[in-house]
């Protein structure tokens, strides 16, 4: 069955175009499907049944896992039984009828625009080398809402001083081309300058040994940020991410638009950014409407 695990990656990456890191996510989950089965000592995969699946599914509760995080290892193990199913292996899916838990609406956490303000005129103060590349990695994720690997994979020649657009290959490689403010353009200019020549191809963001920049060390990078410029609120390049389409939606963005811009490749992922931009207004409504103020207030 392990063996088979590693099969079904190869098909899965080369059908539906994914990228190492969706691969990787895959792969991690169904490891542990593996092993549950493994543990369970069943002589084949065609033993397993729906109670199965529920008794890994209770042990994933019991091991403190997320409704998030097990809703998406269901969602793996899915369809990795629907393919042997296809090959054969299984007659049905035995997780077909298991439902996933259910997930109850977490807004992403963003900064209020006053704080984004205040954290870019902290970044444009730093003048040392690194100070000024962290800058432009905070400022360029605000910016255009990149996800944290797709501002890694950039290179020194996708942002031009020129140009006011950036093209970015995203989640199932599909590419979609981002506006780029001058601030940001700016930023990157102020960081490009402190390091030096370079060569077009090489990448825009480096660690320490002159490699690309893995998302690890932009989560790194911004946590060292915040101690640096004595700010009290964490930021993470998820929560850059989520400013930038909350704000977007404030000013009257439609949705159409912030969904292409995050790349995303369905409408109800972004729809979520509308629950923030209504909390938003029914704040600005019960702190301004002299209607939305109880008897005794004034």
């Amino acid at each position: 069955m392990e063996a088979g695990v590693e099969e079904y990656l190869v098909w899965l990456q080369a059908t539906r175009n994914l990228g190492d890191a969706s691969i990787t996510a895959y792969r991690g989950d169904l490891a542990g499907f593996v092993g549950f089965f493994q543990s369970e000592a069943l002589g084949s995969p065609a033993e397993m049944d729906v109670r199965f699946v529920r008794a890994w599914l209770h042990r994933l509760h019991s091991a403190g896992f997320s409704k998030t995080s097990v809703a998406r290892k269901l969602s793996s193990v899915r369809g990795y039984l629907d393919w042997l199913c296809r090959r054969g292996v299984l007659a049905s899916n035995p997780a077909a009828l298991v439902p996933a838990p259910k997930r109850g609406t977490r807004l992403p956490r963003h900064l209020h625009e006053n704080e984004m303000l205040s954290l870019v005129e902290g970044l444009s103060a730093l003048e040392d080398a690194q100070g000024k590349q962290d800058a432009a990695l905070c400022i360029l994720l605000y910016a255009t809402g990149m996800r944290v690997a797709e501002i890694c994979s950039l290179r020194t020649g996708d942002i031009l001083p020129y140009d006011d657009t950036i093209k970015v290959l995203g989640k199932g490689r599909k590419e979609r081309v981002i506006p780029v403010g001058q601030t940001a353009r700016l930023a990157v200019s102020r960081w490009l300058d402190a390091r030096g020549r370079t060569d077009r191809q090489a990448p825009l963001f480096v660690n320490s040994r002159g490699t690309p920049m893995q998302p690890r060390s932009v989560r790194y990078r911004l946590a060292r940020l915040v101690i640096r410029l004595a700010r009290a609120r964490h930021i993470s390049p998820h929560m850059l991410r989520h400013s930038f389409a909350t704000h977007l939606l404030d000013h009257g963005a439609d949705l159409r638009s912030v969904q292409e811009l995050l790349g995303h490749a369905s409408l109800s992922t972004t729809q979520i950014y509308t629950h923030l931009s209504k909390k938003r207004l029914r704040e600005v409504y019960d702190a301004c409407h002299p209607h939305a103020r109880e008897e005794g207030d004034t």
